[in-house]
């Protein structure tokens, strides 16, 4: 009972969080800065799905995280290149290995 009295009274949990405060400011950021960081300039994947593999089981447009892959039935697709992040989810999710990045 005396220890919560003495947290509500001197607000140590508020403090405790000021401290905290001061302590990040002078840490050194864990971030970087994009110009910092070399790319490749003629960085180019292309996408493509083999229609003879494919089964049309929607797989690829389900766990793609920004929808760039429409799955219209097994031969008709539609692929958004300026959505599509090229991390791969849905080459990894197709049972047949229909979809290839190729660079």
């Amino acid at each position: 009972m005396i220890k919560e009295f003495i947290k509500t009274v001197f607000l140590v949990d508020i403090f405790n969080a000021i401290l905290l405060g001061i302590k990040c400011i002078f840490k050194k950021p864990v971030t970087k800065n994009l110009k910092d960081i070399k790319r490749n300039a003629g960085f180019r994947r292309y996408f493509f799905i083999d229609n003879s593999k494919c089964i049309g089981c929607k797989n690829c447009s389900s766990i793609c995280p920004n929808r760039s892959i429409q799955i219209i039935d097994k031969n008709n697709y539609i692929f958004d290149k300026d959505k599509c992040a090229y991390c791969g989810l849905c080459q990894k999710a197709c049972p047949k290995k229909a979809i290839k990045f190729k660079s």
